[in-house]
């Protein structure tokens, strides 16, 4: 999972938050959740995960605000709103400041017009790179964050345990077995064995035909009874 810096150099997100990405997703795709409450819980998760104070989720609809935010206050909610609609829709992930406050957001790719935003204290360092990067990855890829359908498909084709998922995600990146064990602290064999349960999930025996297999399946996908 690879992202660039502003000077064109790769951001390789390194394997534990590969891992804590596929447990946030991985927790929120239960279909027993309603869709707002996923993303409460998503935002909470990624906020607390790049080091967010807090964070807003708001939908305008015949020229009305409506949403929800945590830890900023009544002012800033008014003047974000207040501006943000004439956000262009499908924009990728901003980063700057709005009052004493750092923001990073992004505006939904569809209409009606639905921004994200995620705050930090002024007085505090920037987002990072790494922040851009982790953020992005929630923010872009997960459309359910701006509408209002189910949470992944209702019958995925293949199902995994977040941390099946977390390897899986390190096989794709083109990472090595003894890399992939060094950075999620874990043995030679115990990775094997999770390797051999991605293989079954799949129906494959071999790195090339999981490297095929993953192009159509979801390996992102809701954790399985018994999972890791």
């Amino acid at each position: 999972m690879i992202d660039r810096e502003d000077d064109g150099t790769a951001h390789q997100l390194d394997g534990i938050d590969v891992m804590r990405l596929a447990y946030l997703v991985g927790d929120l795709v239960q279909p027993a959740e309603s869709v707002e409450q996923r993303r409460r819980l998503l935002l909470e998760g990624l906020a607390e995960w790049i080091g967010a104070e807090g964070w807003l989720w708001i939908r305008w609809e015949q020229d009305q605000a409506h949403g929800w935010h945590h830890g900023i206050s009544q002012e800033l909610w008014n003047r974000f709103t207040a501006r943000s609609r004439k956000r262009p829709v499908g924009a990728g992930v901003r980063v700057g400041k709005s009052g004493a406050e750092h923001v990073l957001s992004r505006t939904g790719p569809s209409m009606p017009v639905t921004e994200v935003a995620l705050f930090r204290d002024g007085a505090k360092p920037g987002f990072s790179p790494r922040d851009v990067s982790l953020a992005s990855v929630i923010l872009e890829e997960i459309e359910w964050l701006y509408r209002d359908d189910p949470a992944g498909p209702a019958d995925p084709k293949v199902r995994l345990s977040p941390r099946q998922a977390a390897i899986a995600t390190l096989l794709l990146q083109g990472l090595g077995r003894k890399e992939i064990a060094d950075r999620l602290g874990i043995s030679p064999n115990t990775l094997t064995s999770y390797i051999r349960e991605i293989y079954r999930a799949f129906g494959v025996r071999s790195h090339a035909a999981f490297l095929n297999a993953s192009r159509s399946g979801d390996f992102h996908g809701r954790p399985q009874a018994g999972g890791n």
